[in-house]
């Protein structure tokens, strides 16, 4: 249940990042909100499939070096969506950092007052 809520959550993040990104933004392109959650869905599903990727590699992400990676693997991830989805564009690649930006910061910032809450995930 905890995995599951979780994943939406991150979903939900992800997309809320893609529309904000999109609203702030002239060079980032998304026709509407719905778009917007389709990106954060394939841009986890893209995460997923490059972490697992680099397990298997042997590659072992430590918590100093997991916010960075998390901002890597996530740009590429959204770069990989804009070639994917229509209706989602970038028109540069500042655009995919700024999405991966406010995505970690609106995760931090949710885990942070879930966890005041009492609430973990």
């Amino acid at each position: 249940m905890a995995l599951t809520l979780n994943l939406l959550m991150n979903w939900l993040i992800l997309g809320a990042s893609v529309a904000s990104v999109a609203y702030l933004l002239p060079f980032v392109y998304v026709r509407n909100f719905e778009k917007a959650l389709w990106v954060g869905i394939l841009v986890s599903l893209f995460n997923a499939g490059i972490v697992w990727g680099l397990l298997q590699l042997g590659v072992s992400l430590n918590v100093g070096s997991l916010t960075i990676a998390n901002l890597v693997i996530t740009t590429v991830s959204v770069l990989l969506s804009d070639k994917i989805m229509k209706g989602f564009r970038l028109r540069h690649n500042w655009g995919a950092i700024a999405i991966g930006l406010l995505a970690i910061l609106l995760n931090l910032g949710i885990h942070h007052f879930l966890g005041l809450l009492g609430i973990s995930l």
